[in-house]
């Protein structure tokens, strides 16, 4: 059911337990996180200040959340905190991706590169939507190295979750996709720059 690349340590799950669109959907309906939801507020802060706040050129900024979920909460944050104007983008709930060309100083990917099915292809994706000098912030779980603590980790039992990154996937796959690494707390949060 699940692979794991002996190289990089990068973990999925075969596509054949891959859930279908509308049963993705209706898993991501159930997630409750709204701004008024204090603990969720004080999590994403905590991304904020942490894998972009130090990171990020002063002044007025625009700012893609990709991923954003039907209640983008980051988006809102972001604009509040920082002042950066924030697009939105969800495959089902903003399902209209930014126009060719348009790029932003600031891509963020909260609990998003565990759902994707192409990896690489996401993460090039991410990396063009970035002006040269933009910052990329992911926060996604790193998993066990143990296999056995692998498979009794809690993170596989929610059905849309895919890919599982290992330190070491998560830094090849951002400097495949001509991303460098900024800053990362080994453990769920990491900031990548474009050059």
């Amino acid at each position: 059911m699940f692979h794991r690349c002996p190289d990089c340590g990068f973990s999925w799950l075969d596509a054949a337990h891959h859930l279908g669109p509308e049963e993705e959907r209706a898993r991501y309906q159930l997630h409750r996180n709204t701004v008024d939801d204090a603990g969720y507020v004080a999590y994403l802060r905590g991304f904020i200040d942490h894998a972009l706040r130090p990171y990020l050129p002063p002044g007025p900024s625009d700012a893609l959340d990709f991923g954003c979920g039907p209640t983008p909460v980051l988006a809102r944050l972001l604009e509040q905190d920082l002042g950066y104007r924030t697009a939105l983008y969800d495959p089902y709930f903003f399902p209209q991706l930014p126009e060719t060309g348009t790029c932003f100083d600031l891509v963020t990917a909260t609990e998003v590169a565990e759902h994707l099915a192409d990896p690489v292809a996401i993460f090039r994706q991410l990396a063009g939507f970035l002006r040269p000098g933009g910052l990329l912030g992911i926060m996604t779980l790193l998993p066990p190295e143990d296999d056995g603590d692998f498979l009794d980790w809690f993170y596989l039992r929610d059905r849309t979750h895919r890919a599982f990154y290992a330190r070491s996937a998560l830094l090849r796959l951002a400097g495949r996709s001509g991303l460098r690494p900024v800053w990362d707390d080994g453990v769920r949060m990491a900031t990548f720059r474009r050059d």
